[in-house]
């Protein structure tokens, strides 16, 4: 087998690498840099498998923490809010405080015909109700026509 020895090595003695010289320039990136040119660096890649890349990406990998990446397609698949989306999402917050406000209000009104006993009921339309007063009539054969919707 041709290939480098560090790619059989799993273990690596760490060595101290000095990546500034004393002018303060960087001069190496690597333990290996000093060591190996342009040419070498791109044979040894041409004489890799795809198992021994896919070992290297697997050793990479298992040496990072757990959350230390941000995988770039975490949210692939969750569509982002869209503008009319939000107004939608405004809509409905609105018609539902809306609802809760009229719950609150229908509670506590003597007028909506579901708290009208049903003997005092005369007749029922689509938008109105007529029904006897609660209190003593004013006049003889008094009325009160009630809108179905209401708020008091």
């Amino acid at each position: 087998d041709k290939r480098p020895a560090h790619i059989h090595d799993r273990h690596i003695a760490p060595t101290k690498l000095t990546s500034h010289d004393e002018s303060g320039q960087r001069s190496a990136y690597f333990f290996d840099d000093n060591s190996r040119n342009l040419q070498d660096v791109l044979i040894e890649e041409k004489k890799q498998t795809a198992d021994d890349s896919n070992q290297q990406f697997v050793s990479l990998m298992s040496k990072m923490k757990a959350g230390a990446v941000d995988d770039e397609y975490d949210d692939a698949f969750i569509k982002p809010k869209s503008k009319p989306e939000k107004k939608e999402n405004a809509n409905f917050k609105r018609v539902e405080a809306d609802h809760k406000k009229r719950n609150l209000l229908t509670e506590k009104c003597l007028l909506c015909i579901e708290k009208v006993p049903k003997h005092m009921i005369i007749a029922k339309g689509d938008y109105v109700y007529m029904t006897l007063p609660r209190h003593k009539p004013l006049v003889e054969h008094q009325c009160v026509l009630i809108p179905t919707e209401h708020v008091t």
